[in-house]
């Protein structure tokens, strides 16, 4: 007769218990960008609570200043995600402070033009476009 191949499966009673286990931010070093207001700010303040380390990066640098000072142990670099030398320079700043690397990166930072899109040039659309999927 062959074994039950749920006989493996660790038994547990709390899946509560076992989902949180998996999903622990704990010690993790997470990059959130934006981080100065709205929902950039509202994810930094999560995931502290939830145990990650976390740095914040947005072009406001007194919010991020005023965040970290309530968020003990934070960490900022004043960031414009439209430079990919400030991006690069933040997730050093995670690694350097932290002493390990990048676990989770937020990038809810954007680019903003102020003028109908159908004016501007495709090149600078398309630049936008990269700056939000890779940050410069």
């Amino acid at each position: 007769m062959s074994e039950d191949p749920s006989a493996k499966r660790p038994k547990t009673t709390d899946s509560g218990a076992m989902a949180a286990a998996a999903t622990s931010m704990e010690g993790k070093v997470c990059v959130i960008t934006g981080a100065s207001s709205g929902i950039g700010e509202a994810i930094a303040r999560a995931l502290h609570a939830a145990g990650a380390l976390v740095c914040v990066g947005a072009r406001r640098e007194e919010k991020l200043a005023a965040l970290c000072a309530e968020l003990e142990g934070a960490v900022y670099l004043p960031t414009d995600v439209a430079k990919r030398a400030d991006v690069h320079a933040l997730v050093a700043k995670a690694e350097e402070a932290f002493g390990k690397g990048v676990h989770l990166l937020v990038n809810v930072a954007g680019v903003m033009y102020f003028t109908c899109v159908a004016l501007r040039p495709l090149h600078m659309l398309c630049c936008s476009a990269c700056c939000r999927r890779r940050g410069g």
